[in-house]
């Protein structure tokens, strides 16, 4: 009996990892509500910097949880991890890192613009709003477009979203194998 999961069914991931943004949403939703909102009500420099922190606070949580574990709490709650397209081990930092490039791009030259062009806090927000749904988009469109399930973000990083249950069989076979053989 095999204990791999069928390969037509290792990337079938689309429900966890719409929830799993769910849960990771959830997450920092807290810290946004305790910070932001007071903050926000005082107005101001200190309202930008809140916005621009709590932006920041996404990016960092993100990369570190899947520099670190390969996962986000959304991803391991919904039992699916990220994992290097060649080896399938979890991504490095610098896979995370890149993993997340792009949104931390659009928000880095929007605010930059949004500084240079008197633009509101509120009108910045919409605008990331807007771009981060259009590439929300566009990685639906090219997931369903392949075999690996792989969004735009994954062709360019190297890396998959993997079913963590097939990821931990296999982890708990080498370990078993690693651990009967005392010359490893």
């Amino acid at each position: 009996m095999s204990y791999y999961a069928p390969e037509a069914h290792k990337y079938l991931t689309f429900w966890p990892r719409f929830w799993a943004p769910v849960v990771d949403e959830l997450i920092l939703w807290l810290p946004t509500v305790l910070i932001g909102i007071p903050v926000a009500l005082s107005g101001g420099d200190l309202s930008l910097f809140a916005s621009l922190s709590l932006t920041a606070l996404y990016f960092i949580y993100s990369i570190h949880m899947h520099g670190t574990y390969g996962a986000t709490v959304g991803k391991i709650t919904t039992r699916i991890r990220v994992v290097d397209a060649e080896t399938e081990q979890p991504i490095t930092y610098r896979q995370a890192f890149l993993r997340d490039s792009v949104p931390l791009g659009f928000t880095v030259v929007l605010v930059l613009v949004g500084f240079g062009g008197g633009r509101s806090t509120k009108e910045l927000q919409a605008e990331i709003g807007l771009i981060f749904l259009g590439w929300f988009l566009a990685e639906i469109v090219t997931m369903f477009a392949n075999d690996k399930r792989r969004a735009i973000e994954p062709r360019r990083a190297g890396w998959c979203v993997d079913g963590l249950a097939v990821w931990e069989i296999r982890m708990t076979k080498r370990r078993l194998a690693s651990s009967l053989n005392p010359c490893t």
